[in-house]
């Protein structure tokens, strides 16, 4: 286990890693976009589990960075430190506007995986494993959207009429 940080500046970097570190983790769309190729054989899991579980680490996260005492840090830090509330925030307040019931819209969705591609890099028999893999996956992922369709239409979470 790591050591726990001995300043507050160190304990917000520390949580700012551990962020990041997740966000390419559980999003690994994100992770292709910013070149990191650890997940390059998978999808953003969209099962309803992993999505309460992600909601879950968001309130943790702000939780965690609350006891951060903001006036411990310099002037930088503190900026940093509020940018960051407000985003966790922001995340926090739009998990009671389930927009997971709505993973089909206008701009996104599963009828755009094919634009992966042009973020990984396939330059190695490597490279197009993970695709190869990340490919093989689209039918859990379009199971799991098609869930997730279902219960929005039953909550009655539906794109306007115009879409």
């Amino acid at each position: 286990m790591n050591p726990q940080p001995d300043t507050p500046a160190q304990a917000l970097h520390a949580l700012f890693a551990s962020e990041w570190e997740r966000l390419l983790r559980e999003q690994p769309e994100a992770a292709s976009h910013h070149g990191d190729t650890r997940y390059d054989d998978r999808w953003t899991d969209m099962s309803l589990a992993a999505i309460a579980a992600r909601e879950a680490a968001d309130r943790d996260a702000l939780q965690r960075l609350r006891a951060i005492p903001r006036a411990a840090l310099d002037a930088a830090d503190q900026l940093h430190r509020d940018t960051f509330e407000w985003q966790l925030q922001l995340a926090v307040q739009r998990q009671a506007f389930e927009e997971h019931l709505q993973p089909i819209g206008h701009q996104g969705g599963v009828q755009t995986l094919n634009t992966i591609a042009q973020s990984m890099p396939l330059a190695t028999v490597v490279h197009y494993r993970q695709y190869l893999a990340r490919l093989a996956a689209v039918p859990a992922l379009l199971a799991q959207t098609q869930t997730l369709l279902q219960q929005g239409r039953a909550a009655g979470r539906m794109p306007p009429r115009v879409l």
